[in-house]
């Protein structure tokens, strides 16, 4: 079985690099956690659940983020895009 190099470069293959840093770091909210991620999309679909749902249960600390753009779509899905406030 081949071994994914921790140098490999995103632009050569992306999803085996995502892999890679997802075993090394134990998922999208221990990417979060570290401060791997430079931008976050967000789509809102208008459905009533009558709950809200977290969307990382595991992050307990607040993050600061800066909204860039947002977007709603035809269907009503609003997609809000944000990056890490500095």
């Amino acid at each position: 079985m081949a071994t994914v190099s921790p140098y490999l470069n995103f632009l050569d293959n992306t999803e085996a690099a995502f892999n890679f840093y997802k075993s090394v770091f134990g998922g999208v909210s221990s990417f979060v956690k570290h401060s791997l991620i430079d931008e976050y999309h967000l789509f809102i679909n208008p459905v009533v659940l009558g709950n809200g749902l977290p969307i990382w249960k595991e992050i307990n600390d607040s993050a600061s983020l800066k909204r860039m753009n947002t977007t709603v779509s035809n269907t009503g899905i609003v997609v809000l895009c944000y990056q890490p406030a500095t």
